[in-house]
């Protein structure tokens, strides 16, 4: 039922262009997951090596970064703190 109603919007609200325009999109990225596929064995190792790359450099360099900055705002507001003491009411 849900091909048919898929086939009927398809038919009626696209021309024959456009319609070979999406036949060929769909072939390619079927043809790239193909590819990919047969490439995993390949492709896997690079991948996690790229991803614990990454992942290295958000924790040993932004978050050093990211740990001075806050440690540095916090001394400026100790040290404000400590030159203007809160008032007693």
């Amino acid at each position: 039922m849900l091909h048919l109603c898929i086939h009927s919007c398809v038919r009626y609200n696209y021309d024959m262009q456009e319609r070979s325009v999406m036949v060929d999109a769909t072939f390619m990225i079927k043809s790239l997951a193909a590819m990919v596929r047969r490439a995993e064995v390949t492709i896997a190792p690079l991948l996690r090596m790229h991803v614990h790359g990454t992942c290295q450099q958000l924790v040993q360099v932004m978050q050093q970064q990211l740990v001075h900055v806050l440690v540095t705002m916090r001394n400026r507001v100790y040290t404000h703190s400590l030159m203007f003491p809160p008032q007693k009411k």
